[in-house]
């Protein structure tokens, strides 16, 4: 689950054994950090100005999540496919991609890879949040490598997510 290995050696038969553990240095990530940031969220218009795009296949949380961003300012289009998010980012240059994971017929890997691959085409780099109801050490790792910055676990409080929307904008500015 740490990405590490384990190996062990042994002389023989009342020889004793020599375990070795190797596990990667642990840095803090991007996404630590706009987690942990203290942008304050009691400021309703944090997302002032930010388009969003939403990407989740169950309307209800789609509505939901497309709802909690408005009212924190955000200019927000929500879709319910891969195929509905690429047709409006072709039309939008949304600042944020917020993407469920699991979706019917094509996931939120899927969309982040197509996302990224156009990206290294055109040159800019959308920021992007991945949302799934797994909260495993692997779902986060794979949804990293695949492009998005940001994963979180559902279910969100809407705090945490206009947080995290908020973070990773305030970051992008800064670089």
């Amino acid at each position: 689950m740490h990405s590490g290995t384990v190996s062990a050696f042994s002389e023989g038969e009342g020889r004793g054994a020599k375990f070795t553990v190797l596990l990667p240095l642990v840095e803090p990530q991007p996404e630590q950090l706009i987690k942990e940031s203290k942008v304050k969220v009691d400021n309703l218009s944090i997302l002032n100005g930010l388009q969003i795009l939403v990407v989740d296949d169950n309307a209800d949380t789609r509505e939901l999540i497309a709802f909690i961003l408005e009212q924190s300012g955000g200019r927000v289009r929500a879709v319910s496919s891969v195929g509905e998010a690429l047709e409006a980012l072709e039309r939008l240059k949304p600042d944020v991609l917020v993407s469920d994971i699991g979706m019917p017929d094509e996931d939120g890997y899927s969309l982040i890879r197509k996302v990224r691959a156009q990206e290294s085409e055109q040159g800019e780099k959308i920021l992007a949040v991945a949302l799934t109801a797994f909260a495993r050490d692997e779902e986060h790792r794979l949804a990293l490598q695949a492009g998005f910055q940001v994963h979180v676990s559902k279910p969100i409080e809407p705090e945490e997510l206009v947080k995290v929307v908020a973070n990773l904008a305030k970051g992008s500015k800064q670089v």
